[in-house]
């Protein structure tokens, strides 16, 4: 329980194995962080992709941006390579050169959605002699590729605040069509509509 929680207490060796650093989380955080240290203090060689940020959903011919962040400890002057794959075909690459034992930069890639659907992509970095912790060296992610904007219509038999806070949440979204329609009116949805929210007046 959220409420109810004092502080936070974080048992760790220090190294970061997979997702952000967290010290960036701490900085925000609404709670005391207390850390108690433990394990081998030496740094390990350790080669990551720590990061990826992409869309949810393009549209189809659209170009879109992947931006992806390795990090590289204790690995000072090392020259590796970072993979894009697409169901297990290698479709781009870009050459990473460590500078100094605590790296991190960003390399982006520019794809183009070509094809509807729902598609699986896995970045990759090298495995390096010597490292222990090879379960970050890759990192996957989902994109969908949607032919046209998705129509959704919402019903109801009269204006409502409520109605009218579905209808501009949907409407932020850019994969959706919004349209309105009066349920006293005789309405008739078309084949094109994929969703119909309907708000009904209690008797």
């Amino acid at each position: 329980d959220r409420e109810r929680l004092a502080a936070v207490v974080i048992i760790s060796d220090g190294i970061v194995n997979l997702g952000g650093n967290p010290l960036y989380q701490i900085e925000e955080s609404f709670l005391p962080v207390f850390t108690l240290a433990i394990g081998d203090s030496s740094k390990q060689k350790d080669f990551a992709v720590t990061q990826i940020r992409a869309p949810q959903y393009v549209f189809k011919d659209d170009e879109f941006l992947v931006d992806v962040t390795v990090s590289a400890e204790n690995m000072d002057d090392f020259s590796g390579d970072l993979v894009l794959t697409l169901k297990g075909k290698k479709i781009a690459s870009k050459p990473v050169k460590v500078v100094g034992n605590a790296f991190a930069k960003v390399y982006s890639f520019v794809l183009q959605a070509s094809t509807p659907g729902l598609f699986s992509y896995t970045v990759s970095v090298d495995k390096v002699d010597g490292e222990r912790n090879i379960s970050n060296n890759q990192r996957q992610f989902f994109i969908e590729v949607i032919e046209n904007r998705k129509k959704v219509v919402i019903l109801a038999s009269a204006p409502s605040p409520d109605v009218a806070a579905v209808r501009e949440a949907l409407k932020n979204v850019d994969a959706y069509e919004v349209a309105f329609s009066n349920l006293n009116s005789g309405v008739q949805l078309d084949d094109k509509t994929e969703l119909a929210i309907v708000f009904l007046q209690p008797f």
